[in-house]
């Protein structure tokens, strides 16, 4: 009970930590940045492991989910708050998947996808960062830029220790957190659920892009850098 209790306290501050650190570089404010599949992950965890956490304390009843609802709705306006109150269309859109998982029977919840997706952020994350930072001409965050200047690089300088702990946290501790959570409850990781998951994702955020000028997309809306033109960024 009182391990539950902290992981679900580690998992909102973890997840609190990354939200804010985004908001601050600009994320909510284009599709392109906002919608990737792991920020709409992220701001759908912790509503579901409080969720699992208070099935788990006093069972499946009325009561049970108007105490959901209610930390949904905590949730949302924490979420707003770290966002810094950022109305733009692309932040607020985030309030429809809070108030989605909210609602939803956790029965329909993909949870099991959702399980396998967490696996497949910090496995898809870290082999392509330090397969960028092994290239000496192409580049697609800072961290990478930090990493291929060497373990001397990344242990004197502010700004590379600052990176890589904001990634870890984002790419790494939030996810095992919520893979714990679910673990927990007794989930099972599903690979067709997460192929759901993926499909639905695209179909939407296709949908939109198509419909919403400059037309971009996540994860294509930048060409990779050469490395010769960012390393002293």
């Amino acid at each position: 009970m009182f391990g539950s209790l902290v992981r679900l306290a580690l998992h909102i501050y973890a997840t609190g930590h990354y939200v804010s650190h985004v908001n601050k570089i600009g994320f909510y404010d284009k599709l392109e940045d906002a919608w990737q599949l792991t920020i709409w992950s992220m701001h759908a965890s912790p509503t579901i492991a409080a969720r699992l956490l208070l099935r788990e304390l006093y069972g499946s009843s009325s009561t049970t989910w108007l105490l959901e609802l209610v930390v949904g709705a905590a949730w949302l306006i924490v979420s707003l708050r770290l966002r810094r109150w950022n109305f733009c269309v692309w932040s607020l859109s985030f309030c429809t998947i809070e108030v989605a998982v909210a609602a939803t029977p956790l029965d329909l919840l993909p949870l099991g996808g959702l399980l396998a997706l967490q696996v497949g952020i910090i496995v898809g994350f870290w082999l392509g960062m330090f397969a960028a930072a092994r290239s000496d001409t192409l580049s697609f965050l800072p961290l990478d830029r930090h990493l291929h200047r060497g373990l001397g690089h990344m242990l004197t300088s502010r700004e590379a220790k600052a990176r890589l702990v904001h990634d870890l946290g984002g790419h790494g501790v939030q996810q095992l957190l919520f893979v714990l959570g679910l673990r927990h409850a007794g989930v099972s990781a599903s690979a067709s659920s997460c192929l759901a998951i993926g499909c639905s994702y695209a179909v939407i955020v296709l949908a939109v892009a198509s419909s919403v000028a400059p037309h971009r997309l996540p994860y294509l809306h930048k060409s990779l850098r050469r490395r010769a033109r960012t390393e002293d960024a």
